[in-house]
Order: structure tokens, then C-alpha cells, then sequence
């Protein structure tokens, strides 16, 4: 019924067969949650090209690439929004700047994850 992934999309050389996969494993109206890096974000642009450089299987998340995939594969994108304004390393997010996140992350260029919502047709 529900299939989660975080940052895997984006390591997967084949991913037409590798979506169409996980839509053939979930039930009939099933989910798949996807989070993936945010190519549009700065850090994130900067960080993976960083990996890649170093010699790491790191490539940037390419929605426009992605998407159509989704799509061939039957699935239906429920949602697509930006999270997580701040990196994961930040312990400590001061308290006006939490209540400023979920509205800056709307922004494409401030979430450094995209957050895909896709439903099994």
C-alpha cells in the first residue's frame, strides 16, 4: 500500500525500470513517498557536485527528467512541494527562524528537498 524512498532516485542509472518496479509492487492505489535532493537549491547544487567530483555515484535529482518517468511508469503526481529550508546537520534552528520555515520552503530555490507525493493509478 505504501512505499517510501529518501535519496535514492538519484543514484539509480535506469530509472524507467526501476519505477515501474516499485509501481507494479504496490497495491492498487498505493503510495509512493519520494524524497530526493533539491537540484534548484544552491547548497544541494554545490554539495552533490562535490560528491561526484570526489569520485562518489552522486548525481543531481532532475525532476523534468524524472517526472516523465513517473508518469510512463502509472504513476500519478498527487503532490510535488520543497522542504527542509535548513540542512539536517543544523541541531539547533533558532525559534523565529522555525516559524519562518514551512512558508520560505514553499520556494523552490529555499527547500532542499523535494517531496514527491505520487499515487498508483
Amino acid at each position: 500500500d505504501f512505499a517510501y524512498s529518501i535519496d535514492v532516485l538519484h543514484h539509480v542509472h535506469e530509472p524507467r525500470p526501476f519505477v515501474a518496479g516499485v509501481h507494479e509492487l504496490l497495491a492498487a492505489h498505493g503510495t509512493w513517498l519520494v524524497l530526493e535532493p533539491n537540484v534548484f537549491h544552491p547548497y544541494m547544487f554545490w554539495a552533490q557536485g562535490r560528491m561526484r567530483r570526489a569520485g562518489f555515484d552522486e548525481d543531481h535529482f532532475r525532476p523534468w527528467v524524472m517526472e516523465p518517468h513517473f508518469r510512463a511508469a502509472g504513476f500519478e503526481v498527487a503532490e510535488r512541494r520543497y522542504a527542509f529550508l535548513f540542512p539536517g546537520w543544523v541541531d539547533h534552528v533558532p525559534r523565529a527562524a522555525a516559524w519562518l520555515e514551512p512558508p520560505l520552503e514553499r520556494f523552490r530555490l529555499l527547500g532542499a528537498g523535494v517531496v514527491y507525493r505520487l499515487a498508483r493509478a
